[in-house]
């Protein structure tokens, strides 16, 4: 039998094409909140929860060549960042009040052998901006975790969060549409709608 798997995309323009017969295709929205409440929305609809839940989207990198298509298992926020309370970046305040026990770690840890044919394993930092300057918080978090960010989008880690709390597993495939630069918005504009022939690759391999 083989595995139910749920596709996430935040845009229609970012991919449009057919997909296997046992995937299923939601869009998002853009941003954190969008991305948690449809995502969400749709698993409590479900009569059966996805095998795998699979993102893909466009996203920006200060070192990865435009046009490449990465798959990222490692997912951080840039923009919750609350050094003042004595919090890492990407840290949650109170978070394990909530949670209890069961308190989600900053990095969200997700390793599919089966379904990523790529296994690099990046890490993405997720946030509700377009980010065109590496600024002091990738920066915190690099040194903190001694991680390298070359992926940034603004759904990826509440996909990954929502995937984490409901006990599924989760990878995401990223699109680079742009760097860190001034020109970043043009160059989105410009390749938003390249990557969608090599994601629909990437599902025949899955």
């Amino acid at each position: 039998m083989k595995d139910n798997i749920l596709i996430t995309v935040a845009l229609k323009i970012e991919f449009q094409e057919e997909i296997p017969d046992n995937c299923e295709l939601i869009y998002t929205g853009v941003g954190k909140v969008n991305a948690a409440y449809n995502l969400t929305r749709k698993l409590e609809s479900m009569n059966k929860l996805p095998s795998y839940i699979l993102n893909y989207g466009t996203a920006g990198s200060k070192d990865l060549k435009i046009g490449e298509i990465v798959d990222c298992t490692r997912f951080i926020q840039h923009d919750m960042y609350l050094k003042e309370f004595g919090l890492n970046p990407g840290q949650t305040a109170f978070e394990f009040d909530q949670y209890e026990q069961n308190e989600p770690p900053v990095i969200l840890n997700f390793k599919s052998e089966n379904k990523n044919p790529i296994k690099k394993n990046y890490i993405c930092a997720s946030g509700d901006k377009f980010v065109t300057k590496f600024e002091d918080n990738f920066l915190d978090i690099e040194k903190t975790y001694n991680e390298k960010i070359s992926v940034i989008d603004m759904e990826a880690y509440a996909l990954a969060k929502v995937s984490y709390l409901y006990k599924i597993p989760f990878i995401s495939f990223k699109y680079i549409t742009d760097n860190l630069n001034s020109t970043g918005v043009s160059d989105w504009e410009q390749h938003v709608r390249h990557g969608a022939n090599q994601f629909r690759e990437l599902l025949t391999k899955i």
